[in-house]
């Protein structure tokens, strides 16, 4: 039976992390929540994920703090990272894009199963 891939979900709004996960699991992949920014750096030096989905506005660590120390880290600058946040101003997405995520998702124009498709798509590449 070939490894799950492992999805690592850093976003501080409890239910929608908990709805990705559960969205993520039943989807077939295995998925870990972080809560904040420095506890997603925490959770991915114990096991490095397969793909990770990034809110921008966390508490401790920003998505893009947390964006630019793991693109630093080669070991890790190669996890594809899709962005899934309200905030999007225009300098922000232009910065994620820069720093090389593989795509900015609005939260509130996006459903689970569109997260998922993606996912899919993504990691079928990989």
């Amino acid at each position: 039976m070939p490894k799950k891939s492992h999805i690592l979900i850093v976003e501080d709004e409890v239910a929608l992390a908990r709805a990705l996960k559960d969205r993520v699991v039943s989807s077939g992949f295995s998925a870990k929540i972080a809560y904040d920014g420095q506890e997603g750096l925490a959770i991915m030096a114990k096991k490095k994920p397969d793909l990770i989905l990034l809110d921008i506005l966390l508490p401790k660590l920003n998505g893009i703090e947390f964006l630019l120390k793991i693109k630093k880290r080669k070991s890790w600058a190669d996890i594809p990272v899709i962005i899934l946040s309200n905030y999007s101003a225009e300098d922000v997405v232009g910065q994620a894009n820069k720093i090389g995520v593989v795509d900015y998702l609005v939260k509130s124009d996006t459903s689970l199963e569109k997260v998922t498709d993606m996912i899919k798509r993504i990691l079928k590449h990989n």
